[in-house]
């Protein structure tokens, strides 16, 4: 079988699964960071507090290295309470599935 012949409701069938697993909440824990990989980090740690802004007030990322994991957050979780952005924060997708959902169909349209 073709993968690139299938119906279009089976990738939006997959795609909406894969979309609403990604919207479950889960935990990480931050990793300390290996003195090898501490000028990536450092580096990370500006780049996201340079993305935080009026449009992005909060940024959170997890770095997998072959020395272990990072977990780094900058900005605000919640404005109007002030609470700061971190690992543990849950960050909802609203409604980015619809625009994958589009998009996946625009694709598959112009294939």
């Amino acid at each position: 079988m073709d993968i690139k012949k299938l119906p279009i409701s089976v990738w939006l069938v997959v795609l909406l699964l894969l979309v609403s697993g990604c919207s479950r909440g889960q935990t990480i824990e931050p990793v300390k960071a290996e003195y090898a990989d501490s000028n990536l980090y450092q580096h990370m740690d500006l780049l996201l507090a340079g993305l935080v802004s009026d449009f992005i007030p909060g940024v959170s990322v997890y770095i997998e290295t072959p020395n272990g994991g990072y977990a780094a957050s900058a900005g605000y979780a919640d404005l109007d309470t002030l609470t700061p952005m971190t690992s543990q924060s849950r960050i909802p997708n609203g409604s980015a599935g619809k625009k994958l959902i589009g998009l996946l169909g625009a694709i598959l349209d112009d294939k």
